[in-house]
């Protein structure tokens, strides 16, 4: 069970980076597999809806990732500053 996790994240992380560098439109899952090194049957397996539950996923996860950094910035600041 943790190794379809991991093929899931895997793909997540990869989709994200390629959407980012190239688009949704320039993203394969060919593309995902081969930079996550997840197996072909994953893909179907973890996103029945396809690229877009994909690139869905993808952009849950960064969005996630940016409120984590909001959150660490706004801890280290010592309070609001004005301009």
């Amino acid at each position: 069970m943790g190794q379809r996790s991991d093929a899931r994240q895997k793909m997540v992380q990869a989709a994200k980076q390629l959407m980012r560098e190239r688009g949704y439109n320039a993203t394969a899952f060919s593309d995902v597999l081969k930079l996550s090194g997840a197996p072909r049957g994953s893909v179907y397996f973890h996103f029945p809806g396809g690229k877009t539950e994909l690139a869905i996923a993808a952009a849950g996860a960064h969005a996630r990732e940016q409120v984590e950094l909001i959150d660490q910035a706004a801890e280290q600041a010592d309070g609001a500053t004005r301009l």
